[in-house]
């Protein structure tokens, strides 16, 4: 098994290079997503989120603001290190998939476009 990252600047071909793999039978991860749905609400990275920055970056519907939360993170070297320590490590992406055999045959989480592949 080959495992490849793709990782890249906005438009620089990231989602065409994906759904190339994907096209050819790739099992492909989404780190993005996995992020987003870590602090969607309810979730528990939701609540450590809110408790640590406030409800200032909210948004209306209660949802976390990410463009608020990352003009706060990445304005503050000091919440930059606080984040990293919040990765989980890798592999541990909650519910989600990783690159591998699955004996199942689960091809993963249906709906994602994903930037990790394992050919």
């Amino acid at each position: 098994m080959i495992v490849a990252g793709l990782t890249g600047g906005i438009a620089t071909g990231k989602s065409t290079v994906a759904a190339i793999f994907e096209a050819a039978g790739a099992r492909l991860i989404d780190a993005d997503r996995i992020a987003r749905d870590a602090v969607r609400k309810g979730a528990p990275a939701y609540h450590d989120t809110v408790a640590h920055f406030g409800e200032a970056v909210l948004q209306g519907d209660g949802e976390i603001d990410r463009k608020r939360l990352a003009a706060v993170i990445f304005n503050d070297p000091a919440e930059q290190q606080i984040a990293r320590a919040h990765r989980p490590p890798a592999g541990q992406t909650g519910n989600h998939p990783t690159p591998g055999p699955d004996p199942a045959g689960d091809a993963g989480c249906p709906g994602h476009r994903r930037r990790a592949a394992a050919v």
